[in-house]
């Protein structure tokens, strides 16, 4: 397991699998991830479900998941009380990015 060691913690849910997985993550990528998603909700004038982002961008939803979460509490995306269904016929709520 790579652990990068920088003055640098990422959020997780507390589980040891939740916590090893933050461990292993670069900063350079999550940073670079979190700019790719806020670029492409910008872009979005209806904004876009996480279910969208994974489409769209390709990255896997168990990536998409904790990088939104952040993007939420730095108060750039806001995941508001709009609904709309996923590819699975699930109502998911709509990120938007916050201006």
């Amino acid at each position: 397991m790579i652990q990068h060691e920088l003055n640098y913690s990422l959020p997780h849910n507390g589980t040891e699998t939740s916590r090893e997985a933050a461990k292993s993550q670069s900063p350079k990528k999550t940073e670079a991830d979190k700019l790719r998603i806020l670029a492409f909700v910008n872009g979005c004038q209806d904004g876009a479900t996480r279910d969208e982002i994974e489409v769209h961008l390709g990255m896997r939803v168990n990536t998409i998941n904790p990088r939104v979460n952040e993007l939420v509490a730095q108060g750039k995306l806001s995941d508001g009380p709009d609904k709309r269904l996923t590819r699975g016929n699930c109502k998911a709520g709509v990120l938007r990015a916050v201006k």
